[in-house]
């Protein structure tokens, strides 16, 4: 179980009105809680696999008006398969965030809501104690109620970890 608090001050960044317009000579703050129980378990014999399942949740207010101010909940689950120098995994998350004041500009009104999907694989071997290669694949997509806010994406990624 982890909490921590956050307070991030900008020095160039604007306050923003519910009208989606700045408002002059302010300085946007904002202060965030986040919370997260992850649960670990191994399982088998050798105990070869494993997996993870972490709830999380998120407060977001600012300074001003209530514009950035969200709730932010996340479901990520993984399972894992480790062998000797080989590890393997495959992990799904879940991000929702509920947008206090911000106004979606859709027919019917209503606050901004946003959805986000993630499915990744990925893929290392340990070379040294300290080193390993890795490859990654991640698929991600998001929903809403604005428009801008929607996409997929697909991200492959490869390299070398080197921890000192």
């Amino acid at each position: 179980l982890t909490y921590a608090f956050r307070q991030r001050d900008y020095d160039t960044r604007e306050q923003l009105g519910l009208d989606f317009f700045s408002l002059p000579e302010t300085a946007l703050k904002f202060s965030q809680h986040e919370a997260e129980l992850t649960v670990s378990h191994n399982w088998g014999v050798e105990q070869h696999w494993g997996s993870r399942l972490r709830l999380g949740y998120e407060l977001n207010k600012d300074n001003g008006p209530g514009f950035f101010d969200y709730d932010k909940y996340r479901l990520a689950k993984r399972l894992s398969y480790v062998r000797e120098t080989w590890e393997a995994s495959l992990e799904g998350k879940l991000l929702r965030y509920d947008y206090a004041h911000q106004p979606a500009l859709i027919e019917g009104g209503g606050e901004r809501e946003r959805t986000e999907y993630m499915l990744s694989v990925r893929v290392q071997k340990n070379l040294m104690k300290n080193h390993l290669l890795f490859f990654e694949c991640e698929h991600e997509w998001s929903r809403s109620n604005i428009v801008l806010d929607e996409y997929q994406v697909n991200t492959l990624m490869s390299g070398v970890d080197w921890e000192f």
